[in-house]
């Protein structure tokens, strides 16, 4: 575990430098930051990734929550022809899968 840590921080360590990031070096920094933020920080991020998503959508408060919901609710991971709010709402679903769904919720998100 030790020995992969060094690796991979020497590699983020080379595209840092570089400014070329490997797709996969990605993934695992993604993870690994996922993996130790608490969940506090997981649901501001999530949610402000959420919000971003609803500037980028025309029209009043409830009907931005429900095209979130929409995406949410047909959200492929493999999808790489994405506009930049279904990009978001992937994003703040990676970040927190337990991400809400509701109507309501979104709504409170968008409106906090």
């Amino acid at each position: 575990m030790i020995g992969h840590l060094g690796d991979q921080l020497r590699r983020l360590r080379v595209a840092n430098e570089t400014g070329v990031l490997p797709r996969d070096l990605g993934v695992w920094l993604i993870d690994e930051l996922a993996r130790v933020a608490s969940d506090n920080v997981k649901r501001e991020a999530r949610d402000q990734l959420l919000r971003e998503a609803g500037e980028l959508i025309g029209g009043s408060a409830w009907a931005r929550a429900h095209r979130i919901a929409a995406e949410l609710g047909t959200l492929n991971r493999r999808r790489r022809d994405e506009d930049p709010i279904g990009r978001a709402v992937r994003q703040a679903v990676e970040l927190d899968p337990r991400c809400p769904t509701s109507h309501r919720q979104i709504l409170r998100i968008l409106q906090g």
